[in-house]
């Protein structure tokens, strides 16, 4: 079993497969590039866009196993853990991922995608048709190539047009296999992403929703409304389905025992513990990482 929890996903900026696009995206030439994660578990502080174009890859996303054979495009959001288990030797494809910064700066802007990527959480691989799988590489081929080019006043802009038709092309592709949600506020979503921005950073130390709604300067019930509104689930639920989350990952990757993954995540103690993580997953810890583990 590992002693150590999961990485993050970086790319090296001297890879000559990879493009930047300032500090907003990095655009992967090539599927290939992931053969060299196979033996880690990753964290994704990105936003992934991965169409598979030849071949087969297998791979899990936060413990579940999911298959990408020729035209199936995949979507892993921020946060979520990444396994890459077999990429076949002629396998490729390309990908682009969203970071932070433009994560951030694209909430309001691209206010009716946000709905459409929340259902996607849900079924995270899309099977896409021929002239959809070419529509993607050439937007891609173009982003790959723009990243290339020297400095000039409208490169900026150009790119993030690029990134623009990009998400609206794969919203268009998506949105008839995935049903429709109601959209809400784009307000709404600017919260909701920040509230599950600073359960991401605060989990260890609180689970309350109070706490999150006083850090976000607005009562703990309209924060509930707002996450209700936007996830469909409350803002209880939401903390604890990530806490139990990454109480698992801990069980699994890790060779702490139950009284230390407690210790961690502020739990009064292992049994405590215990009776939350059997609630949220509906087996105990040690049965957990009996099924699960390394």
């Amino acid at each position: 079993m590992a002693n150590a929890e999961k990485n993050p996903i970086r790319f090296e900026r001297k890879n000559t497969n990879l493009g930047y696009i300032g500090e907003e995206a990095v655009i992967l030439k090539s599927m290939r590039q992931f053969a060299s994660y196979q033996a880690d578990a990753l964290s994704s502080g990105m936003l992934f866009l991965a169409l598979c174009t030849k071949g087969r890859a297998v791979f899990g996303i936060d413990n579940y196993r999911y298959q990408a054979d020729r035209g199936v495009l995949v979507l892993i959001r921020p946060g979520q853990e990444v396994q890459f288990e077999e990429i076949l030797p002629m396998s490729d494809g390309i990908g682009i991922a969203f970071m932070q910064k433009f994560i951030q700066s694209a909430l309001i802007a691209y206010s009716d995608f946000w709905p459409l990527l929340l259902e996607l959480e849900k079924k995270p691989c899309v099977r896409l048709n021929t002239e959809e799988i070419q529509s993607l590489v050439r937007i891609h081929r173009h982003l790959f190539e723009s990243s290339r080019l020297p400095d000039h006043p409208f490169k900026t802009e150009m790119q993030r047009s690029l990134m623009h038709a990009m998400l609206y092309e794969v919203a268009m592709m998506t949105s008839a296999r995935v049903g429709n949600s109601p959209v809400p506020e784009s307000g709404h979503f600017e919260l909701y992403y920040r509230f599950t921005q600073l359960v991401t950073r605060f989990y260890r130390t609180s689970r309350s929703v109070a706490f999150y709604a006083d850090k976000l300067y607005v009562s703990p019930k309209y924060l509930g409304t707002v996450v209700k509104s936007v996830s469909g689930k409350t803002a209880n639920r939401w903390i604890d389905e990530y806490v139990t989350k990454e109480a698992g990952k801990m069980l699994r990757i890790t060779s702490r025992s139950i009284r230390e993954v407690a210790d961690t995540l502020n739990f009064a103690d292992a049994s405590f513990f215990t009776k939350y993580f059997k609630k949220n997953a509906g087996i105990t810890p040690k049965e957990y990482r009996a099924q699960y583990g390394r």
